[in-house]
């Protein structure tokens, strides 16, 4: 069975990937700390997340196109509709995050049963 964070899943889920790039005035070492620590404290709460990780940019090459990745571990695409809308995820997108973002992407990926692997410390009892 896969596990994500901690957590076991019986089923599929989404992997929905986005990548920010902050406005120039905004992308620096304490903007994006700022940025992790909010979303990491309030995108738990918005509906359907099953699991969320945030990553800031690590090397030179990476900060020059992003700044902030988000993972955000969802149920299936209905469950990525029900969390685009809600409530949580729109004042934190809408509020919090558009003042300070020059571009973003936003993927969805399925991750199956097959193709999970995990790691040492993900393993299911």
């Amino acid at each position: 069975m896969p596990q994500h964070a901690g957590r076991c899943y019986a089923h599929d889920v989404i992997e929905r990937v986005v990548l920010i790039k902050l406005i120039a005035d905004h992308a620096d070492d304490a903007t994006r700390a700022v940025v992790a620590q909010v979303t990491r404290e309030t995108l738990p709460a918005a509906a359907g997340v099953r699991a969320l990780r945030v990553a800031t940019c690590a090397d030179e090459r990476t900060r020059r196109e992003w700044d902030i990745c988000i993972e955000v571990v969802l149920d299936d695409l209905d469950a990525v509709e029900r969390y685009r809308t809600d409530a949580v995820h729109r004042k934190y997108a809408d509020v919090f995050l558009a003042p300070l973002t020059a571009r973003i992407c936003v993927y969805n990926f399925e991750r199956t049963d097959l193709d999970y692997k995990g790691d040492a410390a993900e393993t299911c009892a």
